[in-house]
Formats: structure tokens, sequence, C-alpha cells
């Protein structure tokens, strides 16, 4: 494939989903051009997929030196119906990228991907010679590389031959008596099988990418291997997190979620988590609320009601929207019970498979929110949920202090910022709480359906105690907006 420009008409379709999509991934000012000022071309030498240039025009300025004036739209061709391929190349992808081995990467959905443009031709015969050297250096280097694929050695036989919640988790180990010479080869894995969400491709084809990327970067597991149905992890000796450590180790906690917050992720960034979710879901239950004739349904006017009411005042916060976590409840932190080394973190962040660009205030109120459960009690439904162990106004800036302390290490904001954005972080929690509680309470509602009944019950318990909590927090955030707004009136005469 070369990156020579072909001068063949691209088809609207075509310019309409690539202008779309660089919108979506690639942030300002690809999000508020108009199509005058967006540019495609075709880029010849495709052979099993279809690639373009697209670019800003000449007079749109690019202030931030990470966004890119022009990238490589790529459309997968013949083999993009093959699961296995469309994952496991795009965990590859994200490792050579982080390697310096490959095009970075800036976006990845299931039918293709957003790379770098790299202005360059390529090689022709005459070239293998003067090159030779070149070549073989490179091709050393992706030879010693570690990739999470099949290491079954059968690409030819085969090719000649064909043509949690959320996961089902194991451990798989070597029994004691088995040697392992090379320190590379784990004696320990633990072995994915991803549930419900594994059938909606997107998902599946961007946790590979960040899962890679956050392994590469030493914030997740090692990835051993990718499949279409689930993967190969690093085994962690370790336990998760239950109520009583958020307290305790609040300030690693808050650490780790800067440190994802800074990522670039190659995924969606506009940002629309949680409307996308509570429109799916709610959307999800009246379609299929007929299963069920004997239940009446009513919270579904009060889903409406509160989501339009939401959504109008989300927008007065304007809340950073950053790579988030989305489902940082103690099933998904991991606390170390050996650190391998001094640089090693305590706590890992595990299970992306919520993770996708949202409101900073979203992630961190929803962790807070998770210091009120209690998942192992012994009586049904098997969790509580107390709002009197909602972390105080100084357990959060504690936990605030230390995300914008990180935040200043991964040249994010600078030091003087931190003590304004504290109070501005305070305000996105207090109002965020509402926002995590009544899209779980959705989540839990649509979860009924998709289980055996035993599951559901469980689910409209989860549902009944969210709703609650919500109802709880509005009542906390309208006498708060009053009183504030009582002050502001005074402090006006």
């Amino acid at each position: 494939m070369s990156n020579k420009v072909d001068n063949g008409k691209v088809g609207e379709d075509v310019k309409e989903q690539a202008y779309r999509i660089c919108q979506e991934f690639l942030g300002s000012p690809w999000q508020d051009i108009t199509k005058s000022k967006f540019e495609i071309s075709v880029i010849s030498g495709g052979n099993s997929n279809a690639v373009y240039r697209c670019s800003l025009s000449e007079d749109v300025a690019v202030e931030d030196p990470k966004t890119p004036s022009s990238v490589l739209f790529r459309i997968y061709g013949c083999f993009q119906e093959d699961k296995n391929v469309v994952v496991s190349e795009a965990a590859t992808f994200m490792l050579l990228a982080e390697r310096g081995l490959g095009p970075k990467l800036y976006g990845i959905f299931p039918t293709g991907r957003l790379e770098e443009y790299i202005p360059s031709r390529n090689l022709n015969s005459v070239d293998f010679r003067s090159m030779s050297t070149a070549i073989a250096r490179e091709m050393a280097k992706i030879h010693a590389l570690e990739v999470p694929v099949r290491k079954v050695g059968d690409f030819w036989h085969k090719h000649m031959k064909n043509g949690g919640n959320s996961n089902a988790v194991y451990r798989c180990s070597l029994s004691e008596d088995v040697a392992v010479e090379d320190p590379k080869t784990p004696s320990s894995v633990l072995f994915r099988i991803y549930g419900c969400f594994q059938e909606d491709k997107n998902v599946v084809v961007s946790e590979a990418a960040t899962f890679m990327l956050l392994a590469e970067r030493g914030l997740g597991p090692k990835l051993y291997g990718i499949f279409p149905t689930g993967r190969l992890e690093e085994y962690i000796p370790s336990r998760n997190l239950n109520s009583a450590d958020f307290r305790s180790l609040s300030t690693a906690i808050a650490r780790e979620m800067a440190k994802i917050h800074a990522l670039e992720v190659p995924v969606r960034k506009v940002g629309d988590f949680w409307h996308k979710h509570m429109k799916n879901w709610l959307n999800y239950v009246e379609i299929n609320k007929a299963l069920r004739p004997k239940e009446s349904f009513e919270c579904i006017d009060m889903y409406k009601e509160e989501i339009d009411w939401l959504s109008e005042e989300i927008k007065k916060f304007n809340s950073p929207v950053v790579y988030c976590h989305n489902d940082l409840q103690g099933g998904n932190i991991l606390l170390r019970q050996n650190p391998s080394s001094e640089d090693a973190p305590r706590i890992i962040l595990i299970d992306f498979e919520y993770g996708a660009y949202n409101y900073r205030g979203f992630d961190l109120a929803n962790q807070f929110c998770e210091w009120c459960f209690e998942y192992e009690t012994e009586n049904f439904p098997y969790f509580t949920w107390e709002f009197e162990k909602f972390p105080s106004v100084e357990e959060q800036t504690v936990f605030i202090r230390a995300y914008l302390n990180q935040q200043v290490e991964e040249g994010i904001i600078e030091r003087s910022a931190i003590v304004p954005e504290v109070d501005k972080i305070l305000e996105e929690v207090q109002f965020f709480s509402l926002a995590c509680n009544i899209m779980w309470s959705l989540w839990s509602v649509q979860m009924s359906f998709k289980v055996n009944e035993d599951f559901a019950l469980l689910h409209m318990e989860h549902t009944k105690l969210r709703t609650k909590a919500y109802w709880q927090f509005k009542e906390k955030y309208l006498n708060s907006r009053a009183i504030n707004g009582n002050a502001e009136s005074s402090s006006r005469l």
C-alpha cells in the first residue's frame, strides 16, 4: 500500500462516514469544522482495505501538538468479518504504535481505524537491495516481540485448510513440578471469557486496544493472548477492594485514576457515554416491557423526565471530557499481595469494558458512591447501601488533591491550578452522584430482561436501591443549590 494520493472521486457516503468519525475521535479542531474545511482523498495501493487521507484545510489552526492535521482513514476489506483477525490486529497495532515500530493509532472502530499519516512511498525491487540491512533490522525488532496472539505456529496449515458481572474468569496454572525456563513465560494466567457485551463488536475491538495500551504503560496486567471471545491476562496475586479499603487507599486510587484520565486512548472522544447509555437502555426497556405484562413499568416516565432534567443540568458544570473507567467499584480494583518492585503500583484498575470518554466528574462521583456499598452480606439481595458512608467533604478533598497532584506529574495542569480545581471538582461530584446512580438504576432494569429469574430479582433490588440513592442525592443537590442561590442574592444586596 502506497501513501500516494489518488485523484479518484471519493463517494459521498465514504466522505460522510470519514467526516463523522474524525470528529468523534480526534477532538478539537476536527469537532468544530464544517464539511467545507474537511478534505479527503484516496490513497492508492490498498489491497484488502480502502485507505483515504483525511485533512484539515490549510486555514484551520491546530493548537494542540498532539492533534494531527492529517490522518489515514482505513476501512477494512474482506477480513473484517473474521472477528479473530479484527481483534488481534487491533491489539497488535496498538503494541507496535506504543513501541515506536508503527504509525500512531488515533482511533479504532469495528470496521476500521484512524492512523498517523506518514508521508512516504512503498519500496520497489531496487530498494530491497539498497535498503536490505535496514529492512533486516526492522524485521528483527518485530521477531523479538511478545505479541498477544496464538503461538501455535500453524499459520500456513490453517490458511491452506480453511482458506466477573460481565465475564467468566479462571486461573490456569502449570502444575508445580513443571519447570519454566523462559522468564517471559508465566506459570499462571487468567483466562477470561467475555460475558453479555461480547456481541457488541465495537466494545470488543476498542477494549482490546485499550487493554494493550494499559499493559504497555504499566497501568494494567500484561496481555498474553487475545481471541474473539476473550483473552489471556497476567495473573496478579491480589484481592479486590471492599468498602473499608476505599478510605484507607483513597489517595492510591486517586493517583491511578488520574493516570487513566491523562491517557490518549484511540476510541470516540465525543463524551456522550452517559447520554448514549441512558437512551439505549431506556429504549431497550420500552421495546421489551411487553415480555412482562404483569408489571406496569411506570418507571419509564420517571426516567424520561429525570434524563431530560439531568441533560440540562450537566451543561452548567463544564466538566472536562477525559478517558474514564466508568465502573470503578471494588471488584474492578486489585490490591497487590506482593508488589514485584517499589515502582509497581499497589493497586491496579481492571475491566475497562465500560471505558470511554466521559465527564471527569462522573468517574470521581461513581467511585465515591461505591464507598456506600457493601457487597459481601449474607442475606438477600447480598448487598447493602448506606448513604451515610458517602465520603465527607474532607475525605473527598483528600482524594481530589491526590488526583490533582498526579495530574501535575502527568503534565495535565499546573500546580497553581490545584486550589481552584478542588472546589470545581467538589461541585462536579455533588451533581454527578445523581447521574451515576440513575444510570446504574436503569442498567439493572434492562439487565433484568437478560438473566434468569433469580438474577432478575437481584437486579430489581439493585434498581430500587439505586433509585432511592438518586432521590437522596437529588434532594441534597437541590438544597445546596438553593442555599448557594440565597447566598449569592444576599451578597448583591
